[in-house]
């Protein structure tokens, strides 16, 4: 057993969490958006506070574990590595403005609500597109990641990867936000 094999097994765990957060906000995310009463709300919003007690312990072990990695065995100029830290280092800016303050606007607005129907200010936060293009850009951005660490790719293949998914991601976010008026 080396030090390389244990910062890889830290690495797999960074992943496999940061894979169940992702999961957790898909089908948190998805009942949410389809709930009827404001109970409903509250309930996933509960199940969706959870996520972020997994992706920063995810972010912290795939971070040092892939730092340690590297130094030990890559280089900081290798393009997939390169490209892999930015895209980590932007999911808890995206996840932490975006996603996090859309979820406590909800939130506070339901925490404001009477029991029963879901009232149209929670609906209409509920549906605005920005957090969850951002919660799917950054499923994108995970994808992206896993793929280039996989596959080891030169600079443009790891960028259009990865920005390609994120991109992806934001638009089909962006598409099961919601009803909008037109």
């Amino acid at each position: 057993m080396t030090g390389y094999n244990v910062g890889l097994f830290f690495h797999l765990l960074g992943v496999v969490t940061l894979f169940g957060g992702v999961t957790i906000i898909q089908l948190g995310g998805a009942r949410l958006r389809a709930a009827a009463t404001i109970e409903e709300v509250q309930l996933w919003l509960g199940l969706l506070r959870l996520t972020g007690a997994m992706f920063s312990p995810a972010t912290l072990l795939l971070l040092a574990s892939g730092l340690y990695m590297t130094a030990e065995a890559w280089t900081f100029e290798t393009p997939w590595i390169a490209v892999s830290i930015a895209g980590l280092l932007i999911m808890p800016l995206l996840g932490g403005t975006v996603v996090s303050r859309q979820m406590a606007a909800i939130g506070r607005s339901a925490a404001d609500a009477e029991t029963g129907a879901v009232p149209s200010e929670v609906k209409r936060l509920i549906a605005t597109p920005a957090g969850w293009a951002a919660a799917f850009a950054l499923n994108g951005i995970a994808l992206g990641i896993l793929w280039v660490m996989a596959i080891k790719p030169g600079l443009a293949h790891s960028i259009v990867a990865v920005l390609g998914l994120a991109i992806l991601g934001a638009v089909i976010g962006y598409l099961v936000s919601g009803p909008r008026s037109r």
